[in-house]
């Protein structure tokens, strides 16, 4: 599929008003300004942006969508030049979600959700036992967007489809804490892939 960048997504934000640049690379010297090193900025995701429009109609998507990658999506920086315009060329795998107008529409299989928080320990006179007010439950996800669609899977005898289905609202136990994070629109969100999530809390 071949998609042309946003190329302020994650690169700039704003602050007071004012736009400010992530460097790809930072200048500074060494041994009293003898020598000068450079260092590049490793964080793709804050170089790489990961909002794309589609070029070019597709099984999937149509020509002007507006898709939200992963990060990796744009790790090759070869343009393509056609018909006198720049294209990336990415692979629908990356795709999280699509954007239409304030609405996101996940991709097959793909959820967003936001990490659980609990109250933690306090004592009787309300005086809080760590240095935070909100503990992590690191596993535990609540679902905000569901797929579409889902790969049809094969359940255990005596389950329903309702059972197993993931809804929005609904908190999931992941199979581990090596979670994706994003953010959109100045909200920040787990992504999880239906493989992903292990059990749903009933």
């Amino acid at each position: 599929m071949f998609v042309q960048f946003d190329k302020k997504h994650n690169k700039v934000f704003n602050v007071g008003g004012v736009e400010i640049i992530r460097p790809d690379m930072w200048v500074h010297t060494e041994h009293g300004g003898e020598e000068t090193r450079w260092m590049e900025n490793f964080n793709m995701r804050e170089v790489h942006p990961q909002i794309a429009t589609v070029g070019f109609t597709t099984p999937d998507y149509k020509k002007g969508d507006k898709l939200f990658f992963h990060y990796m999506a744009r790790e090759a920086d070869e343009e393509y030049e056609i018909n006198g315009e720049s294209y990336f060329m990415v692979y629908p795998y990356h795709v999280f979600f699509k954007i239409d107008g304030d609405e996101i529409i996940m991709a097959d299989d793909m959820y967003l959700g936001e990490q659980v928080y609990t109250d933690a320990i306090k004592t009787d006179s309300g005086i809080y036992l760590t240095s935070d007010e909100k503990k992590k439950e690191t596993l535990k996800i609540r679902i905000l967007h569901v797929p579409k669609n889902r790969s049809t899977v094969k359940l255990p005898k005596g389950f329903k489809e309702e059972d197993y289905k993931i809804k929005v609202g609904d908190i999931v136990c992941t199979e581990d804490d090596n979670q994706y994070p994003l953010s959109y629109q100045d909200k920040e969100y787990i992504k999880l892939h239906h493989s992903e999530i292990a059990a749903k809390f009933v």
